[in-house]
């Protein structure tokens, strides 16, 4: 088809401005796409963010770590005081026992010396 004058007419096909309103229509939907696809994404950014924050938070700095090391090492320490001090204790309780049975095995002896 040849045409002399440089005007797009009706008969030619669809009207420049119905391709441009087309054309429009599919990049608007391409965007509108592409913005529900990285608004999606930034939505499972900002749920990761959050668990990476509220786990950060719930977790013991180096400081607690030390404080509680220290602690157990004093509990430590004051268990093992408690441990030797009761088993001084019990050889206390054997000492005495046994001088009793010694004062009775003497008493005894002398009582037999002096009923024979």
């Amino acid at each position: 088809m040849t045409r002399t004058n440089t005007e797009f007419t009706h008969k030619d096909g669809v009207s420049l401005k119905e391709h441009f309103d087309q054309r429009f229509t599919d990049i608007q939907r391409a965007v509108d796409k592409a913005e529900q696809t990285i608004n999606t994404r930034l939505e499972g950014m900002n749920e990761f963010r959050a668990a990476m924050k509220d786990q950060q938070a719930t977790m013991a700095t180096k400081d607690d770590v030390n404080r509680v090391r220290q602690r157990l090492s004093d509990l430590e320490t004051v268990a093992d005081r408690a441990a030797g001090k009761a088993d001084q204790a019990s050889v206390d309780r054997v000492l005495v026992m046994s001088m009793i049975a010694l004062g009775i095995s003497v008493i005894t002896f002398v009582l037999r010396l002096l009923g024979s």
